[in-house]
């Protein structure tokens, strides 16, 4: 009765949802038409304004974040050429990692999940958060307190290594590649730093991505190999033939 009565509670607020996201979405839609309207028709129309205090403000907030020049030279303190900011740099980078090229993964997957899911004309993720935005958390959470099983007859250190190999070079890739230009960043101690978001700056970041890239392949045959099961190997060698 109780499931019953959840099952009539859904069915009574759902209606009440999809007129929500109806109107969310006609919004979306007409401001996008009022802003494409106001960039076509030019700052003579009675859009113009908008458009350009938009802008204005899109722009002021990028230039006081990316420009280099608010900041005078000598009081910026060069983190490609000074010893002493490894430790800003370290942590800038890593948070711009982290909050962002990570979670850019993360639903870029929900993204593919969704759109896969129209395509065969299912409902897709949409239970956990507004729309299923909090979906990659779940998963990440689900992944996390999953249990942990070695086969019996496993070569147990190469069996935990060899998800490592398959897990850390595409995130060694990024050492090499910049996210985006040097951010203007006052630190606690009172200065102020220049730092590049790139780990490394070197003239062989070609080689070195494919390189590194052919590392990961070692870790698929691995898995296979040390979990002591024909099947496992014969799927290790096939998913490697593929790479």
């Amino acid at each position: 009765m109780a499931a019953t009565n959840r099952k009539q509670d859904s069915g009574g607020i759902r209606p009440y949802l999809n007129l929500i996201g109806i109107f969310v979405l006609l919004g979306v839609v007409t401001l996008g038409a009022l802003l494409l309207a106001a960039a076509l028709t030019g700052p003579d129309s009675f859009l113009g304004p908008i458009w350009a205090s938009i802008l204005g403000a899109i722009n002021n907030v990028l230039t006081w974040i990316f420009d280099p020049n608010r900041v005078p030279a000598a009081d910026a303190i060069q983190c490609r050429t000074h010893s002493g900011c490894s430790t800003v740099q370290s942590i800038v980078f890593s948070l711009v990692f982290f909050f962002v090229v990570l979670t850019g993964f993360a639903y870029t997957t929900l993204l593919e999940r969704v759109v896969l899911a129209r395509l065969q004309q299912r409902v897709g993720p949409n239970r956990v958060g507004p729309g299923g935005l909090l979906q990659p958390a779940a998963d990440g959470m689900k992944l996390i307190f999953k249990e942990d099983i070695t086969p019996s007859g496993a070569d147990k250190p190469v069996y935990h290594i060899a998800p490592m190999l398959k897990a850390v070079p595409p995130l060694i890739l990024l050492a090499v590649v910049p996210l985006g230009p040097d951010l203007i960043i006052p630190w606690f101690d009172g200065n102020v730093y220049q730092v590049p978001l790139g780990l490394i700056d070197v003239n062989v970041g070609v080689l070195w991505l494919l390189a590194v890239t052919s590392i990961a392949t070692y870790g698929v045959v691995l898995a296979g190999w040390a979990s002591n099961n024909k099947y496992a190997m014969l799927g290790g060698l096939r998913a490697s033939a593929q790479m």
